[in-house]
């Protein structure tokens, strides 16, 4: 009983875990698809790339208005391969002309399919949880099923050393069938 009410407070927090996970991440997707809904799109040259394995870019594009801008790129090129003086397809706000993300489609399914998947992870716990209780009750189980029953002359606690550390264990004392003390 004891490892079941553990488990369902486990469960408790690992749902409540998951949920807080599943709303920040909601959040964060529903911000960018938000901020990519009112975004313009333009196409910039790229005129710096820091970075090496995913590099962020410093481009130069012009507006709707015809102004023409330099930004740095929010984020990461990641899929974009792009090299100093190609033009890439970039999105801005227009209040903030200076700030620029890579109009990359892929972002919109990676944000979409990563706020479930983010908030579902801690709940794989709850079934790891609940196969160690099964476990322990199947072991709990045979132990009845196979132990012996005898009269108990006394029950005591004492300190067992099991390999390097020391646990507290209760030690019942009975005699078998032969009047010999077992402990």
């Amino acid at each position: 009983d004891l490892m079941r009410s553990d488990l369902a407070l486990a469960s408790f927090f690992l749902v409540g875990f998951a949920l807080l996970l599943f709303a920040v991440a909601a959040f964060s997707a529903l911000w960018d698809r938000q901020w990519r809904s009112t975004a313009l799109r333009a196409e910039g040259e790229v005129l710096e790339l820091r970075g090496t394995s995913s590099p962020i870019a410093r481009v130069r594009y012009t507006d709707a208005q015809g102004r023409e801008h330099i930004a740095d790129t929010t984020g990461p090129l990641n899929g974009v391969h792009a090299e100093v003086g190609e033009r890439i397809a970039i999105l801005y706000q227009p209040e903030s002309p200076s700030y620029a993300s890579h109009d990359d489609p892929v972002r919109d399914w990676i944000a979409t399919a990563m706020f479930p998947g983010v908030g579902c992870l801690p709940l794989l716990l709850i079934v790891f949880l609940r196969r160690q209780v099964r476990r322990q009750e199947q072991r709990y189980a045979r132990l009845r099923q196979l132990g012996y029953k005898r009269q108990v002359e006394s029950v005591r606690t004492q300190q067992v050393q099991l390999g390097k550390v020391r646990r507290w264990a209760v030690i019942a004392t009975w005699r078998d069938s032969l009047g010999r003390t077992q402990h």
